[in-house]
């Protein structure tokens, strides 16, 4: 009876051996500039892996906020016909032809959120572009990791 106990709790031990899981929590911030633009794109959330036997198992969860300022005044954007704000990222948007001249662009700041789950986990040294185009004109923002980031690990 004693030599049972002892190989059930051995064969417990391996069975939770086996089991490992890791969970990552991400918090990073993504800056850039250009000539009449500032941009940041925040991305928080988490990723979490394991083993469960012979199962891997993955989960994720992020909420990704990209977030561009215009550097001059409301004014000069009244007469823009054709907007578009694209990202690397596929977080971007579009206003054009459908819109009504006589409605201008009535701010400075866009802002874009994003939920996704069960993406891969970005990269840190992940390079964005953001591509603003206002009518004719095209400009391009670098977005880099701005430090120190945020990245917490727990088992």
């Amino acid at each position: 009876m004693k030599r049972c106990v002892l190989l059930l709790l051995f064969l417990l031990m391996i069975l939770m051996g086996c089991r490992k899981t890791e969970m990552h929590h991400y918090e990073y911030r993504y800056r850039g500039e250009s000539e009449h633009w500032l941009a940041e794109y925040d991305i928080v959330g988490y990723a979490y892996w394991g083993r469960e036997g012979s199962d891997f198992q993955y989960d994720s969860h992020f909420v990704k906020n990209l977030t561009v300022t215009y550097r001059g005044d409301v004014s000069e954007l009244a007469t823009v016909k054709y907007f578009k704000i694209d990202c690397s990222d596929k977080i971007g948007w579009v206003r054009s032809g459908g819109y009504d001249e006589t409605m201008p662009l009535s701010e400075t700041v866009f802002t874009r959120k994003r939920t996704t789950d069960g993406d891969l986990f970005p990269k840190k040294e992940t390079i964005y572009e953001i591509v603003m185009t206002l009518d004719d004109e095209v400009e391009t923002i670098t977005l880099a990791i701005e430090e120190p980031d945020t990245i917490e690990e727990t088992d």
